[in-house]
């Protein structure tokens, strides 16, 4: 669903900033939230499919970003470094489509593929003034990465847009789920008393297991207007400007669980002991929580198609990065 890009990872950098200002994880930022917000929306080709049309595309990006680096203390730096996505969309003139993607960063040797995702979708466009769509998305992330990304693995959207002025209207809705699981493990020496009055040394490790249930709601009000330049250099080609316009807001839900246990070893001496569980709720108010700015230019020319992307992000006080800046550069076929 080409006009869900817009908002996808936008709500997952919201949701890592709030899960950093509640304590409940240190995730911080999770920059690679701009990376799908920056794919390429070709209205031409979506709105070919009135004709209909059946098409697949295919498409290559490279988008600068933001992350934070797992530590011991799970307080990381923000590094910035380039990522890129490798995307391929199948769409029928019914409306129905599927895309497939992956996200990359650069790795020595190669590159580090860190999430892959499948997304069935469904949009209908025949309406003369109105656009509706759906979509599905799964997540697929890479274990034991050195770096922080959001746990929002399972995504509902739906969309409707009004294109009847000269004004490109879109309310979305956006649920996501995921959990977050951690264990920390703390070992220290302690003093025991054996059984012949004395004392030995023992080595007891404490054990902290912490699962976090998360859910998330956003609804996103955007307004773009393309400009339509003309051919360029042929018949065959077309070029346009996109200026963009788009709101945030939304509310999140935590549930964790945490389980601690401790376990102790020394001379002639062994307790495996449970320490407690404890349970906890919490919820965030509903709130605008984003104002962004996006420029887009495309160029097509027959089934090549090239479109930088420029983004200034504002995320409202609470979070700890509130201005994000980010270049995105997306190639591809369609046929």
């Amino acid at each position: 669903m080409i006009q869900r890009k817009i908002y996808t990872t936008i709500l997952a950098l919201l949701f890592v900033q709030l899960i950093s200002a509640q304590a409940v994880f240190r995730s911080a930022q999770d920059s690679t939230a701009y990376l799908d917000s920056l794919r390429k929306e070709i209205d031409w080709l979506l709105d070919s499919l009135v004709k209909p049309k059946n098409y697949i595309d295919i498409s290559l990006g490279v988008s600068n970003g933001y992350f934070v680096q797992k530590t011991s203390n799970n307080v990381g730096a923000t590094t910035g470094a380039a990522y890129y996505n490798l995307s391929a969309s199948y769409y029928h003139k019914s409306g129905l489509g599927i895309t497939g993607s992956a996200l990359a960063i650069g790795a020595s040797p190669g590159l580090n593929v860190f999430q892959t995702s499948i997304s069935p979708s469904f949009d209908y466009i025949k309406a003369k003034n109105w656009n509706y769509g759906i979509s599905f998305t799964r997540y697929f992330n890479k274990q034991d990465l050195s770096f922080y990304v959001s746990p929002l693995v399972k995504e509902w959207y739906a969309y409707t847009t009004y294109k009847g002025g000269w004004l490109r209207t879109t309310l979305a809705l956006d649920y996501a789920t995921g959990t977050q699981e951690e264990l920390t493990q703390v070992t220290r020496p302690v003093r025991v008393r054996n059984n012949r009055g004395g004392f030995d040394t023992a080595r007891v490790t404490q054990t902290f297991q912490t699962n976090t249930s998360i859910s998330d709601f956003s609804i996103f009000l955007s307004t773009q207007h393309r400009f339509q330049l003309g051919n360029l250099f042929s018949e065959e080609d077309r070029f346009s400007i996109t200026p963009s316009l788009f709101s945030v807001a939304g509310t999140q839900r935590y549930g964790t669980n945490m389980q601690s246990s401790a376990l102790a070893f020394g001379p002639r001496y062994a307790n495996n002991q449970l320490l407690g569980t404890q349970s906890a709720v919490t919820r965030s108010a509903f709130r605008v929580q984003n104002i962004s700015l996006s420029i887009r230019a495309e160029y097509l020319y027959k089934k090549w198609y090239i479109q930088p992307s420029f983004l200034v992000d504002y995320t409202l006080p609470s979070a700890s990065r509130q201005w994000n800046m980010i270049v995105n550069l997306t190639t591809g076929l369609t046929f």
